[in-house]
């Protein structure tokens, strides 16, 4: 599983990701759970096939912080204007 960290680390970093130091495969998982989310999926979806065995589990993956981070990513806008938008 190493490995596969140090690739989404290289990624990261070579595509300018600030703090690229601190992404890893965990962050695909928070990552999908949180552009699920955005995209509208019930929570009880998101637990399904992120394989969580409870309710509360899958909801720390999906926070209001994580899923303004998403959608900035996917709308080309600042982090903070995401952050504006979900308020």
């Amino acid at each position: 599983m190493r490995a596969v960290g140090d690739i989404i680390k290289g990624r990261a970093k070579n595509a300018g990701v600030i703090g690229w130091a601190d992404v890893s495969s965990h962050s695909l998982r928070r990552g999908w759970a949180a552009a699920a989310a955005a995209a509208g999926v019930p929570t009880a979806e998101i637990k399904q096939h992120g394989r969580w065995k409870t309710t509360a589990s899958a909801e720390r993956y999906v926070d209001e912080v994580d899923i303004a981070a998403t959608c900035a990513v996917i709308a080309g806008m600042s982090f903070a204007e995401s952050m504006e938008r979900a308020s």
